[in-house]
């Protein structure tokens, strides 16, 4: 993550932690803190979209400090699609899905759930498009184009292939500077 980008994250959750909406996070123990999170997230009742929002800021800044745990990628897989009520505005960015942001921060371990996502024709096009991304981010370029592709390849489900397969695509088009790369991968995905 950006670090200008960390900086207002970090700086906004305790305004969040600590209005009226959302007081449960304030003060909490730093050892117990990533578990009450994870509870809360996983948990059916009580949730407030603020709460959900300070929540995953809070274990976004968790991931960036490289306090993390694996098991945490369900919990912000089930967040893919839960957009931010204000729009935040980071270092000329909009990150408007803090789960998308973390499961990035976390990087590879998260790429197989990801995969995962994308795949399944039960998520909202707005969880595959943040998986898709997410996926990209973490592995750049072909590294990311392949590890769709190959996905597609190995995929039981012929929709779940062709959905694979129009990530790669669309993953494709940032490229960037390896577009050429990217575009070797896509070519040779037989």
């Amino acid at each position: 993550m950006f670090p200008a980008m960390l900086l207002v994250l970090v700086a906004a959750l305790p305004a969040f932690a600590q209005t009226p909406k959302c007081q449960m996070f304030a003060k909490l123990p730093a050892k117990s803190e990533s578990t009450r999170l994870i509870e809360y997230l996983r948990g059916t009742t009580g949730h407030t979209e603020a709460c959900d929002l300070a929540a995953l800021l809070r274990m976004d800044s968790l991931a960036v400090g490289g306090r993390f745990d694996p098991s945490w990628i369900d919990v912000l897989i089930s967040y893919l699609d839960f957009k931010q009520p204000q729009p935040v505005v980071l270092g000329g960015g909009y990150y408007p899905y803090p789960a998308a942001t973390a499961l990035r921060e976390l990087g590879e371990p998260a790429v197989p759930a990801l995969l995962k996502v994308v795949a399944d024709a039960n998520a909202s096009t707005v969880a595959r498009a943040n998986a898709t991304d997410s996926i990209s981010s973490i592995l750049r370029g072909p590294k990311g184009i392949r590890t769709l592709v190959e996905a597609s390849r190995t995929a039981t489900d012929p929709g779940a292939a062709e959905r694979l397969l129009d990530a790669a695509r669309e993953a494709s088009k940032f490229c960037a500077s390896e577009k050429a790369a990217c575009e070797a991968v896509l070519a040779d995905r037989r």
